[in-house]
């Protein structure tokens, strides 16, 4: 030990008022982490039922394909018996096939309408659940503009806080955007399906909007707010239907 330091004992009794109580820690810990575990949830469940959405517009493109092979080549047996009609034993074998194919042409038709079912009802929970999601950014909109009057060290921990979690609710939001308009191409392009209109829960979705503060303009502080002047970093959050988890990566640009 160096020459002029002397060794104090350590006992419960000189610890006793210096040491923080379970209650003080609790205290001192950041107070927005029940609103960031539930940002956690919604983002999850959004992204895991755009994957289910994702799986089942595979399905339904799949039996579109095969209701259009079931419908050629049922023409083409078609075609054949009428072409050899005189002739009935050596068209008996085609004439199977093609009940075979009519047959087979029912029950995916049958399953198509399943399917088609199925989708539209994962859209609309799909959309369900991105309304929350929305509603809980203008929330957090809300409070980082309240936040932003408000100059001390806490409140600048808040800020940047709210802030990261907006931008990761932007970027899961852009690649669920993404994957929108993919949809409206391959639902344009989809032989006899028909369009599943949103426009109802999009109304619901504003209406709660108002709801929540008809003062406020929604939509319009994303843009002026989510900018990087705050934070020299910032974490970029990638989705994509065929992942299991949204994956980050540092965007330094």
């Amino acid at each position: 030990m160096p020459a002029g330091l002397t060794l104090q004992s350590i006992s419960p009794q000189s610890l006793q008022g210096k040491t923080l109580s379970q209650d003080e820690c609790r205290g001192t810990m950041y107070k927005y982490r029940p609103e960031e575990v539930d940002t956690d949830a919604k983002l999850s469940r959004l992204c895991e039922q755009d994957k289910v959405v994702h799986a089942l517009e595979e399905r339904l493109q799949q039996l579109h394909k095969e209701k259009y092979t079931l419908e050629q080549a049922l023409l083409s047996a078609s075609q054949e018996i009428e072409m050899n009609a005189a002739n009935p034993a050596a068209i008996q074998t085609v004439v199977l096939q093609r009940d075979d194919l009519q047959n087979g042409l029912l029950s995916t038709c049958r399953e198509l309408s399943r399917a088609t079912a199925e989708l539209e009802r994962a859209w609309r929970e799909c959309d369900k659940l991105e309304c929350e999601v929305t509603i809980t950014r203008d929330q957090m909109q809300e409070q980082l503009g309240r936040l932003g009057e408000v100059q001390t060290e806490s409140a600048g921990i808040q800020r940047a806080q709210i802030q990261k979690e907006l931008w990761r609710i932007q970027d899961v939001m852009e690649g669920l955007s993404q994957h929108k308009q993919h949809r409206g191409v391959s639902e344009a392009g989809m032989a006899g399906s028909k369009p599943f209109s949103t426009v109802k829960y999009k109304s619901e979705c504003e209406k709660k909007l108002k709801t929540a503060d008809p003062e406020h303009d929604y939509g319009c502080a994303c843009a002026t707010r989510m900018t990087k002047t705050n934070a020299p970093f910032r974490k970029k959050w990638f989705y994509s239907p065929t992942s299991t988890i949204a994956a980050s990566c540092p965007n330094n640009s």
